[in-house]
């Protein structure tokens, strides 16, 4: 009696393996995969935009730490302004003074002798208006 047993088993094990290609098939098919890859890459999104908040918010915190500093420094450059004023105020009678002294310096200045004219030499020949031809010397003379 073995054999409707085997029939029965045969026909189980067929449909068993048929339903199992199915499922597979149905696991390739639907959009189950792709939804499981938008969840991946949305939470790598998601991470990266965690990351950018957080790098914005240390910048604005050094933002504001710059900004904090400002009055202070502000007033540290008002009052190097203010002691430059009075250190120039101060210098102004000395640089006077040494502009005076400079002109009274070139005024005393031995100043180089003027150059010497070019030594006289023999000077290159002039034809003189008694030697220059006349009209009549050109024409050949009667014999």
């Amino acid at each position: 009696m073995p054999w409707p047993f085997e029939l029965i088993g045969g026909a189980l094990r067929s449909v068993l393996g048929v339903s199992e290609r199915a499922e597979v098939e149905v696991v390739r098919v639907t959009p189950l995969r792709e939804t499981q890859e938008l969840e991946a890459k949305l939470d790598e999104t998601v991470a990266a935009m965690q990351r950018a908040c957080e790098s914005l918010e240390r910048h604005a915190d050094s933002i504001g730490a710059l900004s904090d500093s400002l009055p202070a420094l502000t007033e540290s450059v008002t009052r190097l302004t203010e002691e430059l004023s009075g250190v120039m105020r101060m210098t102004a009678p000395l640089a006077a003074a040494e502009r005076d002294v400079s002109r009274f310096d070139r005024l005393l200045r031995r100043r180089p002798p003027a150059p010497a004219a070019p030594a006289p030499g023999p000077a290159p020949p002039i034809a003189a208006a008694s030697e220059a031809p006349s009209p009549d010397s050109a024409r050949p003379a009667d014999s």
